[in-house]
């Protein structure tokens, strides 16, 4: 069983390293052309950067079998590709266009919230925070909010965006008309997501239920585990962290139009396309 195992580590990490090289070399290419992207293409290219930076961490986690910071890393990842495949590949341009003004909006409205608490917090002992800093801050937080209000209620006059999902920051609508009073219930859960950026429902499930436990350090996370009960956790990360990364440079191909003999991507590409495809169909959303 453990030579089992072992091989299917062995192949799986194969796979991610591959996959890895492939979205550098797709990011490479890309760089560099950003003048002429629109403002979603720039967040989906900072995104894909995330991810990277990401797999870096997680591979040096799995090199040293640390369960729960596997896990905790391997969740993170998956809720960050998830955004990125609902940005890039979700509705019709005009939606997703609206969905990540609205994505940035709920942004800035956070930290907003954040820094604007932490400056009064802070008056109280003025010698210890820069006071100007977070003045600047929140002021420069205001103008984008302002912006990005003021773009999307053109949406809403026009009645291409419901006036509620705009007043909720809604970025995970699932109907973009719909102005109902029950906007909970026109919000995509991360289950939805996981499953929208082609995930299968029982990893989905798998990945929102039991890796929780993990990422938010809850009991499941200090129960003692044996080597050969890790090892199928390495080899599921392995693959599923490939899967990701490969889906991912299908998608900036297809966005980017990007010429794989120009950007020197491999030959090896495509099987891995079919490959994914076949363990994660696309939902063709």
């Amino acid at each position: 069983m453990d030579n089992f195992i072992n091989k299917y580590i062995s192949i799986s990490n194969e796979l991610f390293q591959f996959s890895n090289v492939q979205l550098e070399k797709t990011i490479e290419f890309i760089h560099g052309k950003e003048e002429k992207f629109t403002t979603r293409e720039i967040g989906i290219l900072k995104l894909t950067k995330n991810l990277i930076e990401c797999f870096s961490v997680l591979e040096h986690l799995l090199k040293n079998h640390s369960l729960q910071a596997i896990l905790s890393m391997h969740r993170t990842i998956i809720d960050n590709y998830s955004v990125l495949y609902l940005i890039t590949e979700k509705g019709t341009l005009l939606e997703k266009d609206i969905r990540y003004k609205l994505f940035l909006l709920d942004a800035i409205n956070s930290k907003h919230e954040v820094v604007n608490k932490f400056k009064k917090d802070s008056e109280k002992d003025p010698k210890k925070y820069n006071l100007e800093d977070n003045n600047k801050a929140i002021e420069k937080d205001l103008r984008n909010k302002r912006k990005f209000n003021l773009d999307l209620e053109k949406f809403v006059n026009n009645k291409q965006l419901a006036k509620n999902i705009l007043t909720q920051n809604n970025w995970k609508f699932k109907d973009i008309l719909n102005n109902g009073k029950q906007q909970n219930k026109n919000r995509y859960n991360w289950i939805d997501l996981y499953q929208i950026a082609r995930i299968p429902e029982h990893h989905s499930f798998v990945f929102q239920k039991y890796y929780s436990s993990f990422t938010h350090g809850l009991g499941l996370s200090i129960f003692t585990r044996e080597e050969n009960e890790i090892l199928p956790f390495i080899a599921t990360t392995y693959t599923t962290t490939a899967l990701i990364g490969t889906i991912t440079i299908e998608m900036l191909i297809k966005h980017f139009k990007i010429n794989t003999r120009k950007a020197n991507l491999s030959k090896n590409l495509e099987s891995s396309f079919v490959y994914a495809n076949k363990l994660w169909p696309s939902t063709n959303s």
